[in-house]
This record gives C-alpha cells, sequence and structure tokens, in this order.
C-alpha cells in the first residue's frame, strides 16, 4: 500500500517555513531606513528697526504673497477689444450689488506730482514768512521781527507737531502753530485772526510742483459719467490755502462738492474721522464711492477699513493689479479699467 504524502505549497519568493511560522527571509534586502533630516537651528531673529507710523510710511503695496486673481494682461485685453465693461462674472463683480457714485482722491503725489521739488520745508517756510512780516509791519501789530528767528521758530514747533501725530493721528494746524511762533518771537496776536494770518501767508503753492499728465483725462472720463469726486488730503494747512494750487493747476472746478484737509477734519488718515468726513460732503455711501491714493497704509488700508474699494498710485514703476477689493496702477489712465471691472456699467450710470 502506498502512503499519501502531503506535499506543501511553495512558500512565495523571499517567505520561508520556520518553527511554525512565517518570516521574512534574511537574504533579501532590509528596507532602507529614512533618516531625519537634520534639525535646522533656529534662525536668529534680527533686530528690527523702529518703523514709521503707519500714515506715513511709503509703501509699494500689501504683504507679500498676495495673489492677484485679474491679471492687468486680461483686463487691458478686455477693454482695448472694444468690450470696457467687464462680463457679470468678473472677480469683484459677482454678487456685489454695489454701485458707483463717487470717487475720492489723495493730492500730493496722486494728483500733483512733487518730484520736481527742490526745496525742504524750511526753506519754503521762508519764502512765505516775509509776507506774514510785511502784513504785520503795515498794520504796525508789529516791528523789528527777525526772520531767521521766526522762521527757525516756526520749522521747530512744525516739526514738532507732525512727530506727534505720528502716534496720535491728530492733524497738525499750521495756521495755529505760525500764530504760536509769532506769539513766542514776541508779537501780540490778540487783534489777529487765524483767517487773516491765512490771507497774508499767501500760500501759492512749492516750485517744481506740477499736475501728472494722466490727471485732467481720467478726471474727464469720470466728468463724463456723472460721477461725483472729491480730494482728501493729509494737509496741515487748511482747504482755503491748497485751493490756490489746485486754481493754478486747473483743477479746482473738477471737485465742486467736495475738498478736505487734515487739519479741518482734526485727524490724519488712516483715521476713519476724515473718511467719512468726506463721504457726509459727498452724500455717498463708502460702498459706492473709489479712493485713489499714493500712501498705502494711509489711503488704502484707511479706506479699506471705511469698506470703500481703493486704488493704490505707484509712481516708482510701471503696474497694473485689480483685486477684489483693491488694485494697484501706475497710471490714471488705467483708473477705468479698474472700475470697468468693479462696476460694470459704470460709464452710462448703471454701475
Amino acid at each position: 500500500m502506498k502512503s499519501m504524502t502531503t506535499r506543501l505549497p511553495k512558500p512565495s519568493p523571499g517567505v520561508r517555513a520556520g518553527r511554525g511560522c512565517l518570516r521574512r527571509s534574511s537574504k533579501l534586502p532590509r528596507p532602507s531606513r529614512q533618516r531625519k533630516p537634520a534639525q535646522q537651528p533656529a534662525m536668529k531673529q534680527r533686530l528690527s528697526q523702529p518703523k514709521q507710523p503707519r500714515h506715513r510710511r511709503h509703501q509699494t503695496g500689501p504683504p507679500p504673497g498676495t495673489k492677484t486673481k485679474l491679471s492687468a494682461k486680461s483686463a487691458v485685453a478686455r477693454h482695448w477689444n472694444g468690450e470696457p465693461n467687464a462680463p457679470p462674472n468678473a472677480p469683484g463683480a459677482s454678487g456685489m450689488g454695489e454701485r458707483l457714485r463717487a470717487v475720492l482722491f489723495d493730492m500730493d503725489d496722486t494728483l500733483i506730482d512733487w518730484r520736481g521739488v527742490r526745496q525742504d520745508w524750511t526753506q519754503i517756510d521762508r519764502h512765505y514768512l516775509p509776507n506774514v512780516i510785511n502784513w504785520l509791519q503795515e498794520r504796525d501789530l508789529a516791528s523789528g521781527i527777525n526772520l531767521d528767528k521766526l522762521g527757525r521758530v516756526f520749522s521747530n514747533r512744525h516739526r514738532a507737531a507732525w512727530q506727534a501725530a505720528d502716534t496720535s493721528l491728530v492733524a497738525p494746524n499750521m495756521p495755529q502753530t505760525l500764530m504760536d511762533a509769532l506769539k513766542a518771537v514776541g508779537v501780540d496776536c490778540s487783534d489777529i485772526a487765524e483767517a487773516d494770518l491765512i490771507e497774508a501767508y499767501d500760500w501759492q503753492g512749492v516750485a517744481g510742483c506740477r499736475v501728472f499728465s494722466d490727471v485732467q483725462p481720467a478726471l474727464e472720463i469720470l466728468t463724463d459719467a456723472n460721477l461725483r469726486l472729491g480730494i482728501v488730503t493729509n494737509a496741515s494747512q487748511p482747504m482755503s490755502m491748497r485751493d490756490a494750487e489746485l486754481k493754478r493747476h486747473d483743477l479746482l472746478e473738477r471737485f465742486p462738492d467736495c475738498r478736505i484737509a487734515a487739519v479741518e477734519a482734526g485727524r490724519l488718515k488712516p483715521h476713519p474721522r476724515i473718511f467719512t468726513c468726506a463721504l457726509d460732503k459727498l452724500g455717498t455711501a463708502a460702498t459706492e464711492t473709489v479712493f485713489v491714493g499714493d500712501n498705502w497704509y494711509a489711503d488704502i488700508e484707511g479706506a479699506l477699513g471705511l469698506g470703500m474699494r481703493a486704488v493704490h498710485r505707484v509712481n516708482s514703476r510701471p503696474c497694473l493689479q485689480i483685486e477684489d477689493r483693491w488694485a494697484r496702477l501706475h497710471t490714471l489712465r488705467d483708473l477705468p479699467i479698474i472700475l470697468d471691472v468693479w462696476y460694470p456699467g459704470w460709464r452710462n450710470g448703471s454701475g
């Protein structure tokens, strides 16, 4: 009788029987162990230099890493292909339900170009202070005023007011500072009104300033669309003084409804009070208003914080970037393109 022999199945490669269990053959190469990467030494924190207050800093844009949702190339292409109004599903246009009624502008380095100015503020003050001295002497209100002493006292006090404003955002008051400087050099100001002092100063602007070449064409387009226009400037001079500049540059008639200086609002941008004063004058809501300025912290962050859309003017390099709530441009000729994306139909009053 033949004995029956049971054959065990052949083990799989790399596996062998032993002591009633299966184990991995030692002949197979063991999987390589991944070494943990050497721990990088902690980067030493650099001691940062004291930062300037936000409303005084000139930044070229928002924090790095912000992604563009609409490329400049596509925006320009849509504009020049005969389709100035963005489609309803354009970024920033869909579902917003907002209508454009007004555009506010910063004044210096947004409308008026200061890059040609070669004087510092001490020299600018010395140019106008003789007007005040002559006015006082003609009315026998003062005599023997030393121009150098008055100029030094006025410049120091004005500079101190701006330094204090860096943290408080309380707007410096140039006429009041001049009045205090006159008192400090021995002038009896009891019979001098601030309005008379402003008239005597006879501010006409600064030599070397000019209007950007793209300002008038852009304002013409906005005016044709029946938009309300306004100016909000961080100036220590009241608008009764700055109006002389606007008139000399043929800009005064462009802004009949709203021209506000920080000294009149009491606070500097980005404080919400100065923006609110402008909106009250225009009679528009923040969501119906766009702000255009060159200072990211004072102009753009201030406007965004109040609910406006904002356009950052960058004078240092060509650029065009459009986001949902803010944009960046180099020339105001591109401002209508940005508004086309944000407010389709704004040119005919339906956007």
